[in-house]
């Protein structure tokens, strides 16, 4: 091949005249250039491919973290469960630490009841004859019961 017609076309397609086990030289300023022109070309491409997975990467990561974002997940200590048997606690509390045994005041309605007059809407205390505070009376109506 004469350097006459040396063209890109022939450098980038050589033809069938070229042996496969040679090794191929910048024989000259169109070759040097040619190759110069190619290695840009190459690194343009590596340059844009690392961009295009630099931005693939980052999109995989934001997706990730989008997904670790749905899972996250806090631990919160939990109280234990006590299970008690209040007899057995009250009786150990009796013996070792009265203090912690709680006395509920509530009245007797039972006996009270028995104890009561109605007057009107009020209730009295039969012996004294007494208005008991606490105690409204709502008289109902009779009731009609089939048996």
């Amino acid at each position: 091949m004469s350097q006459d017609t040396l063209t890109s076309e022939t450098l980038l397609f050589p033809d069938d005249e070229t042996e496969g086990n040679e090794e191929w030289r910048i024989t000259n300023d169109l070759t040097a250039d040619w190759a110069i022109a190619k290695i840009k070309a190459a690194r343009a491409d590596l340059e844009r491919k690392e961009r295009l997975a630099a931005e693939k990467i980052a999109e995989v990561q934001r997706w990730i973290e989008g997904e670790r974002q749905k899972t996250k997940h806090k631990v919160k200590k939990q109280q234990p469960v006590f299970r008690r048997d209040n007899e057995t606690l009250l009786q150990w509390l009796r013996n070792n630490q009265p203090t912690y045994i709680r006395t509920k005041e509530e009245p007797d309605w039972a006996s009270i009841k028995e104890q009561l007059a109605i007057a009107g809407e009020k209730a009295v205390y039969r012996d004294t004859g007494e208005v008991v505070s606490g105690i409204e009376v709502e008289q109902q109506p009779d009731k009609f019961i089939v048996e």
